[in-house]
């Protein structure tokens, strides 16, 4: 039995290997038949959650791939089983949806799954509870940076346990800086950031590149930035390098230059929204609903202010009409 258990123990090793390795690589044939085959081991184990974690693996794996209709139509059905099942990571794949529509500049929904997430967190799971605070983060960095420092500074702390976190949380606060043009504190933060990973060994290109390009801008070299922006993978699979360029341009005093990026970014949104429209109904149904939900909680909200109202005006009437105490 002891034999047969090691063997199980290395047979799954050896698939969790390989599975990650496919990941890293971007073959994507390769990729899904050795997920589909870790599916199987969790399944077989009786493994829902690890399932789970595994088929919100596949929609960020196509987020990655900036295939985000796929992204899309895998997380619709992922979250219909969940559903069906009464079970699942729901944090996780609405940290994921979160992901999509902020790469189609869709921020209202974007928004609405970072919440969702935050509101499925599971109970003492705090590496979940770290990811999806910072997906919030990421998401309001150019839009409310201070809102973004508020969730760093709360999470820095609990992040110090797990280093690739700490590491992307001090990119997201140097981000904020940027965007907030606060040169002080991006120095700061560029400093805690390269004595973390030299104390954890943590080599981050994507990390590393933002921190790179945002020193440069920092020190005004902002056409050496603009070059690298143009020719880097850093930003040019989502829309972020729109808010880069717009930040950019502001700190140049080029208002023409700034005022053409805000609309070469509206331009591209509404690009992203019609090609949805012959891609894929998953992301307008789920505005609908959200839309839908979103009513709903408000014209309960509305109720029940009325209600308080009408209770409200009876006490007051019952006090009114109380015969008055003689002494």
């Amino acid at each position: 039995t002891n034999s047969l258990q090691a063997q199980t123990t290395e047979k799954e090793q050896q698939l969790a290997k390989q599975y990650y390795e496919v990941y890293a690589e971007g073959n994507e044939k390769e990729f899904l038949k050795v997920s589909e085959q870790a599916k199987q081991q969790k399944l077989n184990k009786n493994d829902r959650q690890g399932y789970y974690v595994l088929c919100v693996n596949e929609v960020n794996y196509y987020i990655k791939l900036n295939n985000n209709s796929k992204a899309l139509t895998l997380a619709s059905r992922l979250l219909e089983e969940m559903k069906d099942h009464q079970d699942g990571r729901f944090d996780l794949l609405y940290n994921a949806m979160a992901s999509i529509y902020e790469n189609r500049g869709n921020y209202r929904m974007a928004r609405y799954y970072n919440e969702k997430a935050i509101e499925n967190l599971l109970p003492n799971d705090t590496v979940g509870m770290v990811g999806a605070y910072l997906g919030m983060a990421n998401l309001e960095a150019s839009v409310h940076p201070d809102e973004t420092l508020a969730y760093i500074n709360k999470l820095l702390p609990l992040c110090k346990s797990y280093p690739s976190h700490y590491n992307y949380a001090l990119t997201l606060q140097a981000l904020a800086a940027f965007f907030k043009n606060d040169s002080e504190l991006f120095f700061e933060t560029l400093d805690q950031y390269h004595i973390h990973n030299r104390e954890n060994d943590i080599h981050e290109d994507q990390n590393d590149g933002i921190m790179a390009m945002l020193q440069e801008a920092f020190q005004g070299n902002y056409q050496q930035v603009l070059d690298q922006i143009a020719h880097s993978d850093t930003y040019s699979q989502n829309l972020g390098h729109f808010d880069m360029l717009i930040q950019l341009y502001r700190l140049m005093g080029n208002k023409d230059l700034e005022i053409a990026g805000l609309q070469n970014k509206l331009d591209a949104i509404d690009s992203l929204n019609a090609n949805l429209v012959y891609e894929n109904l998953n992301e307008m149904n789920a505005e609908m609903e959200v839309a839908k939900a979103q009513k709903k909680a408000k014209e309960n909200s509305s109720a029940q202010f009325s209600m308080m109202k009408l209770i409200s005006k009876l006490a007051l009437c019952a006090t009114m009409t109380q015969p008055s105490q003689k002494s």
